[in-house]
């Protein structure tokens, strides 16, 4: 019957195909779904121990998901899919179990100014990766990635209590990003574990630090076709002595 409202209504068909065939659920904190708390069907996914795909509908979820296990895909409905740690712990945490999961087309915060040193999204997994993501906020980093190959795109992180993003991986990459506002680097490559890290096509400002910073002892980063300005402490700042830092605007 035309007009009726079912659990898999508005996803996208590749996002259907997934729920249909089994390998997926629905969040929706007003019922419609298969769960009304994210936590809930990241368990579920956890169980069941084979990965799929979390499909989140538009509205806030005032929780601290965490993640465990391998091959999963959260994506948020829009920007209004959003997820708001508060004050009890990263919105987004994903373990050194959960490799190869993605985050993408969702919004993602901690509260600035919250004191507690909550960061918006911890990527812990080797091979985690995010696409088009929103971090209006957050209450310390917005992004960390701490494993080895992960990587982000299209994302957009703002308004942060201490750097934007932060490499504590190796060979990790940023791409076509945006960090704003951060109170300290856009982008912050963190010493011997930031190792070939790749900052290219971004745009970072208003930073109370820098640009981007690529920290002594990171070697062999590349910092390639960003736009960086009116950041207090400079634009972009390599400690290294072998990165590759060309094509870069920094006027």
């Amino acid at each position: 019957m035309a007009g009726i409202l079912t659990s898999h209504s508005g996803l996208r068909p590749e996002a259907k195909r997934y729920v249909m065939a089994g390998r997926g659920v629905v969040v929706d904190a007003g019922g419609r779904g298969d769960f009304t708390v994210i936590q809930d069907a990241v368990d579920y996914m956890t169980a069941r121990a084979s990965g799929g795909r979390i499909w989140i509908r538009e509205g806030e979820y005032i929780e601290a998901v965490t993640v465990e296990v391998a091959n999963i895909i959260i994506e948020g409905a829009s920007w209004d899919t959003i997820i708001n740690g508060s004050d009890v712990q990263h919105a987004l945490d994903l373990k050194s179990t959960a490799t190869l999961a993605g985050i993408t087309n969702i919004q993602i915060k901690t509260p600035a100014g919250g004191g507690n040193a909550y960061n918006a999204v911890v990527l812990r997994g080797v091979g985690n990766w995010m696409s088009h993501v929103h971090i209006p906020e957050s209450d310390s980093e917005g992004i960390v990635f701490v494993a080895d190959y992960c990587w982000i795109e299209g994302c957009d992180i703002l308004d942060c209590d201490s750097d934007g993003v932060v490499f504590q991986g190796t060979f990790c990459r940023a791409e076509n990003c945006r960090a704003v506002g951060a109170a300290g680097d856009g982008f912050a490559i963190d010493h011997v574990v930031g190792t070939s890290s790749m900052v290219v096509g971004c745009v970072m400002y208003d930073s109370t630090q820098y640009g981007v910073h690529i920290w002594t002892g990171a070697e062999n980063c590349v910092v390639v076709g960003n736009r960086a300005t009116n950041n207090s402490a400079g634009e972009i700042y390599d400690e290294s002595g072998t990165s590759t830092v060309v094509g870069n605007d920094t006027d």
